[in-house]
């Protein structure tokens, strides 16, 4: 009879101190997940220097937490804009490519401060809302039209077509931003399988102080978007 008794009592003391050692394990586990949620609140990347990249579609993420979504759409969008309401069509159509590039990248800062107008004296005009940088739920709606739209133009076709994706992101942009484009990609159905992504540092600023954005004039498909920037000390603006 005694010889059960301490058995049961060994077998209860062994249990309580699993149990207790379990809840330490648990807790411990879920200090160090906490604290790391807490420290990790920035996008901790390098800004490319003096390199050239390809891209199909750039997001821009600005330091107030919007996105800039641009592709070969969003440029024809901003020519558009240009040469019908800022410049006369026939000044537009005599200007070089790199003339061009530079009022794109004109637009864009102006966007990225906050403006909604362009232009100087008369010539001033309101951007339209439809090359305004968007917020959380605009920038997940274009990425899922996109998405849907890739997916609609593969569809039976042998020869697909594959986008990648730039990313960029300001110095000390919260990390869930980049986050936010890059679970709407993964979410967007099944025509994410035709995209690819890549995340890296920088601002608008760097385009309008020492960069190059321009698409493959010769229309392949889809659209090639060059990034270039020259050399020298990096931008980071807000």
């Amino acid at each position: 009879m005694n010889g059960n008794a301490n058995k049961k009592k060994a077998v209860g003391l062994m249990s309580l101190v699993d149990v207790v050692f379990l809840l330490l394990v648990f807790f411990l586990v879920v200090s160090i997940f906490v604290n790391s949620e807490q420290n990790e609140f920035a996008v901790r990347v390098g800004t490319p220097e003096e390199i050239e990249g390809e891209a199909n579609i750039l997001i821009q993420v600005t330091a107030d937490g919007n996105f800039f979504f641009i592709d070969d759409t969003y440029f024809r969008e901003i020519e558009n804009f240009l040469k019908r309401q800022v410049y006369t069509p026939s000044r537009w159509r005599g200007k070089s490519l790199r003339w061009r590039a530079s009022e794109l990248k004109k637009v864009l800062k102006a966007m990225g401060k906050g403006e909604t107008r362009y232009g100087s004296g008369s010539a001033r005009k309101t951007i339209p809302r439809s090359l305004r940088p968007l917020d959380k739920t605009g920038i997940k709606n274009r990425i899922y039209e996109k998405v849907k739209k890739v997916d609609d133009d593969n569809s039976g076709k042998k020869m697909v077509s594959n986008y990648f994706v730039l990313v960029r992101c300001p110095a000390g942009a919260p990390y869930g931003d980049a986050l936010t484009v890059i679970d709407a990609i993964r979410q967007a159905g099944p025509g994410a399988q035709y995209f690819q992504y890549g995340i890296s540092g920088g601002s608008l600023a760097d385009f309008s102080e020492r960069g190059e954005l321009t698409f493959e004039p010769d229309d392949p498909y889809p659209p090639v978007m060059f990034i270039k920037f020259e050399p020298g000390k990096v931008v980071e603006k807000s």
